[in-house]
């Protein structure tokens, strides 16, 4: 099904862009195609490469992979062999960034194995993959309602300090006081 005709869209580092709309109206349709998970049948798309360096993508619901605390900030890259205080001290900060200093010690560590799904709530998975996000800093970033499990105030908190550290969002959302943190819609 034809979802639009002759969209033209262009969106430079910098600029933030929020997609609104109601349910089936092709806001999904058009991130699959952002991120590489359809092709596009027609047109042109020019976007940087799909990599945690360029664009990166945090869903409303994230993956969380088997393995310890630091390999989900590390996701989807391969946590490595030795253990790196420098490392951890880095993704302590991350997990400050996002209101979550307290998760290493309640859960046992950076090393505690668990099935995250199972341990953690639906705001802690969404301030986690914030944190994913911060520790990768991507030029752009594709939040799918990214957001839509934390209260108002750590959504605002979490989208001001994409903005702050340089993260242009593309943002797919129902709320409508996320418009204030976006240049386009």
């Amino acid at each position: 099904t034809l979802l639009c005709k002759d969209l033209s869209l262009s969106i430079k580092q910098g600029e933030h862009l929020i997609i609104e709309g109601s349910n089936g109206c092709g806001k999904s349709s058009l991130r699959r195609v952002l991120c590489g998970l359809w092709p596009l049948c027609s047109g042109t798309l020019r976007k940087p490469a799909l990599n945690s360096h360029n664009l990166f993508y945090v869903p409303q619901r994230p993956y969380f992979p088997p393995g310890s605390l630091r390999a989900q900030l590390l996701y989807p890259h391969e946590e490595p062999q030795k253990i790196d205080p420098k490392l951890d001290k880095k993704l302590e900060h991350y997990m400050d960034m996002v209101g979550l200093p307290h998760l290493v010690g309640r859960e046992g560590g950076w090393d505690t194995q668990r099935d995250w799904h199972d341990i953690l709530s639906g705001g802690e998975k969404q301030r986690m993959a914030m944190a994913r996000l911060f520790y990768h800093r991507p030029m752009f970033a594709v939040l799918d309602e990214a957001t839509a499990a934390v209260s108002v105030d750590i959504e605002a908190s979490l989208v001001s300090q994409c903005r702050a550290i340089g993260i242009t969002m593309i943002s797919i959302s129902h709320r409508p006081q996320l418009r204030q943190y976006h240049t386009k819609r």
